[in-house]
This record gives C-alpha cells, sequence and structure tokens, in this order.
C-alpha cells in the first residue's frame, strides 16, 4: 500500500472516530443546553411580563407567543421573540407588552455581539456608573404610539421616543427597528386571532355600559369564549337570543382601533356600532368616530352602520352616497382610517361569524340528540 494511500485511511478513521466523538458528547450535552435555555426564557418571560403569575404558549401563523396571566386567569400581558441584524451581529430580544400592544411593559436581549464597549451597552453599559442598564430602561413601560424613534445627545421628550447610545448609533438604532418591525407585525398576526379578548379593566367597564345600546332590545347579557373569541349574547325577557356583540380591532392609518359590534344572531347584519379606541389623526381620522364639521350629524359616519347588512361583506365608496347593501361613505381627507374601519369589521366579522355559528350548529345537534 502506498503512502498516499495510508493517509486517505488515517485521515479517514481520524474523521469517523472525531465525528463519533462529537455525536456522542452532542447525544449528552444538547438535553442539557436545551433545558438550560427553556429555564432562561422561563425567567425572561417573568421579566418581560410583570404581574403575571403563569404564562401559556400560542403559535399563530408560525410566531410563538407567551400570554401572560394573572391569578384569576386574565391576560394581563404578550410576549414574543424580536430579532434582526445590528451593527455586527444578529440581535434578539425577548420583548414583553401590553395585550392592547400599545405599551411595552419590559425588554430582554437573549442575544448580541455588537462592537465591545460601544455596541454592547445596548445591553450593559458599564461607563453608566449610576444605571449601567439604562438604555434598555427607557423601554420600560414605553407608550409607542405610532412607533419607537430615537434622539440623540438630548433626553426623550415625546412619546415613544428613546435616547440613542452616544458612539452606538447605529446599534441603538437597529434594536428600535427591529422592535418596531416585529411589534408591528405581530399585533396585526395576535389580534387576527385573539380579537375581542384583549381589553383592559376601563373598557370592561365601558362594555357593560355599552352592551345594551348596541344590541337594542336586550334585557339580560351573557359573556362565552368561543375558540378564545369573547361573545356577549344579548337576550329578551324570554330568554330568546336577540344579538350578538363582539370586539373587532385593527390598525388605523396611526393608531389602534377598537370598536364593540352588536350584531343579529345569525352574524349577517350590524345592529349598532360602538368606537372603544382610536387616535387617528386629529381633526381628519378621527372623524370615524366623531366629524366636529358635520353640524347636522357629528356622528354620521359610525351611523352608517346601524342596521347594515354585512352578509356579502362591506365596501367603502369616496364622494358619492351609498346605494347598494353593504355601502358604507368614506370620509373626505380620512380614506385610510375608513378603510381600515372597514376592514377590521370585514375580517372580523367573518372570522366570528363561522366561530360562532359552529358552535350553535353543534348544540343545537347535542338538543336534537
Amino acid at each position: 500500500m502506498n503512502k498516499s494511500a495510508k493517509m486517505v485511511i488515517v485521515l479517514t478513521a481520524t474523521a469517523i472516530l472525531s465525528g463519533g466523538v462529537l455525536a456522542y458528547f452532542d447525544l449528552f450535552t444538547s438535553p442539557i443546553i436545551a433545558a438550560y435555555q427553556r429555564n432562561e426564557l422561563k425567567n425572561a418571560i417573568g421579566v418581560v411580563l410583570p404581574g403575571s403569575v403563569s404564562y401559556g404558549e400560542k403559535v399563530i401563523n408560525d410566531t410563538q407567543f407567551y400570554l401572560g396571566k394573572n391569578k384569576n386567569g386574565d391576560l394581563v400581558g404578550v410576549a414574543f421573540l424580536a430579532e434582526g441584524n445590528g451593527f455586527q451581529s444578529k440581535i434578539k430580544i425577548l420583548v414583553g407588552m401590553n395585550p392592547e400592544f400599545t405599551k411595552i411593559q419590559n425588554l430582554k436581549i437573549l442575544q448580541q455581539a455588537e462592537t465591545p464597549g460601544l455596541g454592547t451597552k445596548i445591553e450593559d453599559d458599564p461607563t453608566n456608573k449610576s444605571d449601567k442598564f439604562w438604555f434598555l430602561k427607557q423601554f420600560k413601560n414605553l407608550k409607542i404610539g405610532t412607533g419607537i424613534t430615537y434622539i440623540k445627545n438630548k433626553k426623550p421628550s415625546k412619546e415613544g421616543e428613546i435616547q440613542a447610545i452616544t458612539g452606538a448609533t447605529i446599534s441603538s438604532e437597529s434594536v428600535v427597528n427591529i422592535l418596531n418591525d416585529a411589534i408591528n407585525r405581530n399585533r396585526k398576526t395576535f389580534f387576527s386571532e385573539f380579537s375581542g379578548n384583549c381589553v383592559n379593566n376601563d373598557q370592561k367597564g365601558e362594555i357593560e355600559n355599552e352592551i345594551y345600546k348596541v344590541l337594542p332590545g336586550t334585557v339580560s347579557c351573557e359573556e362565552e369564549i368561543i375558540n378564545d373569541t369573547r361573545f356577549y349574547l344579548g337576550k329578551n325577557e324570554k330568554g330568546d337570543l336577540v344579538g350578538v356583540a363582539f370586539v373587532a380591532e385593527g390598525y388605523g392609518f396611526e393608531s389602534e382601533i377598537k370598536m364593540l359590534v352588536g350584531m343579529d344572531p345569525k352574524l349577517t347584519k350590524i345592529l349598532c356600532l360602538k368606537m372603544l379606541q382610536q387616535a387617528e389623526t386629529p381633526e381628519i381620522g378621527t372623524k370615524i368616530e366623531e366629524d366636529s364639521t358635520n353640524i347636522s350629524d357629528r356622528f354620521w359616519f359610525m351611523n352608517q352602520f346601524s342596521n347594515l347588512e354585512v352578509d356579502s361583506g362591506i365596501t367603502c365608496i369616496v364622494n358619492k352616497k351609498p346605494s347598494k347593501v353593504g355601502e358604507i361613505q368614506a370620509i373626505t381627507g380620512a380614506t385610510i382610517s375608513s378603510e381600515s374601519v372597514v376592514d377590521i369589521l370585514n375580517s372580523t366579522i367573518s372570522k366570528n361569524r363561522e366561530v360562532f355559528l359552529l358552535k350553535v350548529d353543534s348544540i343545537k345537534n347535542r338538543e336534537v340528540k
């Protein structure tokens, strides 16, 4: 056997042996590493979702959400991973938000390898003797409004503002961009599944007060959660179901829009609509709730939805009066806000109709049996 053949055999044997040894150790170390990572994630969830005593997990459209709940089982926070490229490394952040996705509760950086002594200050700034975690603390309880912005060399003064790190602007900007992208994307994903359950205590009280207005003819109301969606069932004096209400929410031109929708039991007609939350452009987009320029009827836009047949969906027309079933007129100068209301309603009604009627049919089938 010549020298070359011996060398090939030796190298092959060495490679096989090395691979076997690595595979052997990986067999034992992988579960340990995985357990450590799970424990780290669990601890991080506790940090970013303060007030939670337990949490559940939910995958929506391939996105993992962690749902923080209080001792009563109420949803008090939502966490998810946000990741993207920094100045010279991948940055991975666990983000904790309120259920309305309007405020960051807290952040925890899980991974970053930015420039030592500069970009690494996004996690730990040893040059700041009074508070080395000052950069991340800016995001705690931060109301994000229309998005997070950063400023240089001065203290934040506006909603959603944070101060960038001197000498590490790119890393600071990367964190902001990663967060804005993940929050906007995950807000839409989360609301597509959990529409109607993300109401705070003030809104719960408002819903209780408004439920009888959006469901005329109702003398009593019951709540039922079907597939993670909260329905309000309006009944008359005989106990017959006369209407169904739920919360519809999504994003408008520059804010979250949340509405209480009252519908007939078959979910083919809107009985009444109540705006619960919106912060659209003042005097323009805000006209979706109240139009002060319309002296005869300030609430003309919302009133269009009363007793509106929506079996085939709602359509939005511009600069002319509705003439067809399901049509409403958009607000001049606020077309995007108007269309957002329509899109939110169409999406929520379609989803909730399928969920609710399927439940009703199953109850009827059981009663027949």
